[in-house]
């Protein structure tokens, strides 16, 4: 009998932390706490990652940021970091938000909620200075597999124009922008 009613005492005490999983306009719970995301917290523990895992050789730290559908679609996502780590050749030493960073994109009705981050980061090693162009999908209460980082773009910060010049087809070829995935680093870098 103890048994039993332990269980229905830790049954209802979890019903009551987190609900039925519907508010009282029928809303879950999970796209009600999508409503209240932080996303300078958010972008912010991203880019401490991603630093940290390039810090210390830890492409398990870079790969967590990256949405599943991002790293179902990345080329050799493992390769990728590898290039990462060959081009920045030193550890980061600091970096801070770039100019354009912080601008989002964001659809929604009363059931769901899609906020996409454009976020930049001036990335400084002791020897170099660098350009990190990311795409965040903070919430996406439709299709939860594409919340995370869609892509990381890195050029050396001399080459921050070549990103935008469709010619240059490093997010855009021309006026269409490229479906990127995972790490990107353009070979003219």
């Amino acid at each position: 009998m103890y048994r039993i009613s332990k269980r229905i005492s830790l049954l209802l005490v979890s019903f009551l932390i987190v609900g039925c999983g519907r508010n009282n306009n029928g809303v879950s719970n999970y796209t009600e706490r999508a409503w209240q995301i932080n996303e300078d917290e958010v972008a912010e523990n991203m880019i401490e990652s991603v630093v940290s895992g390039i810090n210390n050789h830890d492409a398990n730290s870079i790969k967590c940021v990256f949405s599943e559908n991002a790293l179902d679609n990345a080329e050799d996502i493992d390769a990728s970091i590898d290039e990462l780590y060959d081009f920045l050749g030193e550890p980061i030493v600091s970096y801070e938000e770039g100019n354009g960073s912080g601008s989002t994109m964001e659809s929604s009705d009363a059931s769901y909620r899609n906020l996409i981050g454009y976020l930049c980061y001036n990335v400084y090693t002791e020897n170099d200075e660098y350009y990190f162009c990311i795409e965040d999908d903070f919430v996406n209460t439709k299709d939860t597999s594409k919340e995370g980082v869609k892509y990381i773009i890195v050029v050396k910060s001399d080459d921050i124009s070549k990103i935008y010049d469709g010619n240059e087809k490093i997010l855009y070829d021309g006026t269409e922008e490229i479906d990127r995935y995972g790490i990107y680093i353009p070979e003219n870098n």
